[in-house]
């Protein structure tokens, strides 16, 4: 099962490095979408991808509607919702088949600025991978 390892920041926090993209169909221009390399969190009890909006304005993603989103504490807030790709590249010894990718239609863009990390990556792309948080503090993630 092809997969690679991501790092912790200071040994607390999970976050590996991919890249987000306009969804395929968007792309008008010669060639591949232009990639925008992140540092994503790894986080287990998000259910969707979360990304600063300046994200959103930088690769042109789509608008995709409005949903309520619960935030901690309970709060709802309304949130637009926009369509992209992420990318987990990874080298050709860790990721054969590379690139891995997973269309989300459901990406939550806020205004608010994300420390340490530029989007936190949900339940809605974890759910499609094998995730290892090692003692060591490091990560791993494994396409099957």
């Amino acid at each position: 099962m092809p997969g690679f390892i991501g790092h912790t920041l200071g040994g607390e926090l999970p976050i590996i490095d991919c890249d987000l993209s306009l969804p395929i169909g968007q792309w008008s221009g010669p060639g591949d979408p232009p990639l925008a390399p992140v540092h994503a969190l790894i986080d287990t009890g998000a259910t969707n991808v979360v990304v600063n909006s300046g994200f959103v304005a930088q690769l042109g993603l789509p608008a995709v509607g409005t949903i309520q989103h619960t935030v901690v504490g309970g709060a709802q807030m309304a949130c637009q919702t926009h369509a992209s790709v992420v990318v987990f590249r990874g080298t050709r010894a860790m990721l054969p088949a590379a690139p891995y990718t997973y269309s989300v239609t459901d990406v939550l863009a806020i205004d608010e600025t994300l420390v340490d990390y530029d989007v936190i990556i949900g339940w809605d792309v974890l759910r499609f991978v094998d995730l290892n948080f090692r003692r060591d503090g490091s990560i791993s993630l494994h396409f099957p």
